[in-house]
C-alpha cells in the first residue's frame, strides 16, 4: 500500500498581515514521498492507471538518472517538479488522506522563514547551496542532499533554504520558486 510518512509544523498566523494560521512540512518532499504517486502503485485498476498518464495527471516515472538523482536517492528532495506536478501531488495526497494539502502562499512561505528565524547567519549549517553541495560524480554538478540533514530553523523547519527550491502561490495567482537551490551561490539565497 501507499505510506507517505512525513511531519507538519502549525505556524501561527499574522491578522494584521491576512495570514490564517497554516500548517507546512518540516521538510521538503522526497523521492520516496512521490514514489507510489510517480510508478502508480496506489492503484490497481489498469484503465484508471492509462486514464490518468493519457491525461498528463502523473509524471513519467524517472530511470537510472536525471538530474543528477539517481533511484538510490529517495531521501532527497523530489526536484525538477513543474508547479502543475506539485500541485497534482498535492490533489493526490489530499485525495489519499482526505485532508487538504496545497502549495502555500508566498506570504505563508515568509512568514514561516520569519518566524523560525530569517536567513540563517551561518548559511553553510542550515542550507545546502553551490558552495557546499555534494557534487554527483557522473554529472559532475552539485547534487540535492537528504532532507533534514541540516539544521532547522526555529520553528523545527528544514531546508527552507537551500537544498533545492520550492514552489509558491503568488497573491496574483502566478507561481514561483523561492528559498533557492543548490545552484545558488550563498550570495543568492534569500527570503
Amino acid at each position: 500500500g501507499t505510506q507517505i510518512d512525513f511531519a507538519m509544523v502549525r505556524v501561527p498566523g499574522n491578522p494584521e498581515a491576512g495570514i490564517e494560521p497554516f500548517y507546512i512540512a518540516t521538510h521538503e518532499v522526497t523521492w520516496r514521498d512521490m514514489y507510489d504517486w510517480m510508478y502508480i502503485t496506489d492503484i490497481e485498476d489498469p484503465q484508471r492507471i492509462a486514464r490518468l498518464i493519457e491525461a498528463g495527471l502523473r509524471p513519467s516515472p524517472l530511470y537510472e538518472l536525471q538530474q543528477g538523482y539517481q533511484v538510490d536517492d529517495r531521501d532527497n528532495p523530489a526536484m525538477g517538479m513543474t508547479r502543475w506536478t506539485a500541485e497534482i501531488y498535492c490533489d493526490w495526497l489530499s485525495e489519499l488522506t482526505g485532508r487538504r494539502y496545497r502549495l502555500p502562499t508566498l506570504a505563508e512561505w515568509r512568514h514561516a522563514a520569519e518566524l523560525g528565524g530569517g536567513l540563517p547567519s551561518d548559511l553553510d549549517a542550515a542550507a545546502w547551496h553551490a558552495g557546499n553541495a555534494p557534487e554527483n560524480e557522473t554529472w559532475l554538478i552539485p547534487k540535492s542532499a537528504p532532507v533534514a540533514s541540516k539544521q532547522p530553523n526555529a520553528l523545527g523547519l528544514y531546508d527552507m533554504f537551500g537544498n533545492v527550491a520550492e514552489w509558491v502561490i503568488h497573491p496574483e495567482g502566478i507561481h514561483i520558486i523561492v528559498g533557492g537551490s543548490i545552484n545558488n551561490p550563498p550570495a543568492e539565497i534569500s527570503a
